[in-house]
């Protein structure tokens, strides 16, 4: 039993890798399962293996994301996606071993409600699990993705984007939260309030 630190799109992971053997007896190192999958390395490459040992990833590609979700172990594959690395850039692949995106990527995220974060040297997006840039790859921090909106940051500030990625209310916040029961607090001018998905104040405006 070895250990092996991998770094995945900035977080650090500790990870226990075990040796295993497939039918044919090449030697095999893989990390933990979860859920039935676990990332595995044979011959230097990596991909991803299933719990009876067969690749359903192929072991083609520089590394495999892991990702930590509430869990301390490594998630190979996340609501049928994962993102894999080749000539030093990323592109997300199906659990069918289906290329999604080409290899264009710096940086890449999980699949949550079908879309993920993107970023390419340091400007950060949106893909869709057909591989379609839903929100281009403008801002400066990961877009937070929501069910009806986003949420986004650029020179400092945030604003709202709708579903289908136009401006719901224009960027121009200190912070800026989820909207509950149809309300959000913001800052903005060193004092917080609430505005609701046009924008205008609902809750504490005399703090404006």
């Amino acid at each position: 039993m070895k250990q092996i630190l991998y770094i995945a799109f900035g977080v650090f992971i500790s990870l226990q890798v075990a040796h295993a053997q497939e039918a044919d007896k090449k030697e095999l190192e893989h990390f933990k399962f979860y859920q039935n999958y676990a990332i595995a390395i044979q011959n230097g490459k990596w991909g991803v293996i299933d719990d009876d040992f067969n690749f359903v990833i192929p072991p083609n590609y520089e590394k495999v994301s892991a990702f930590v979700v509430g869990s301390d172990l490594p998630i190979a594959i996340m609501n049928g996606y994962t993102w894999v690395k080749k000539n030093d850039k990323w592109a997300a692949i199906t659990d069918k071993n289906e290329l999604i995106t080409p290899f264009k990527y710096d940086s890449g995220g999980e699949f949550q409600n079908g879309q993920a974060n993107i970023e390419i040297r340091g400007k950060h997006g949106v893909l869709n699990t057909k591989g379609e840039e839903v929100i281009p790859m403008l801002y400066d921090y990961p877009v937070s993705i929501n069910n009806d909106y986003y949420i986004v940051y650029k020179n400092g500030k945030y604003g709202y984007l709708d579903a289908k990625g136009n401006t719901m209310i224009p960027i121009q916040y200190d912070s800026a939260a989820d909207f509950t029961d149809g309300k959000a607090q913001v800052k903005k001018d060193n004092k917080y309030y609430f505005i609701d998905k046009k924008g205008n104040c609902v809750a504490d405006c005399d703090e404006r």
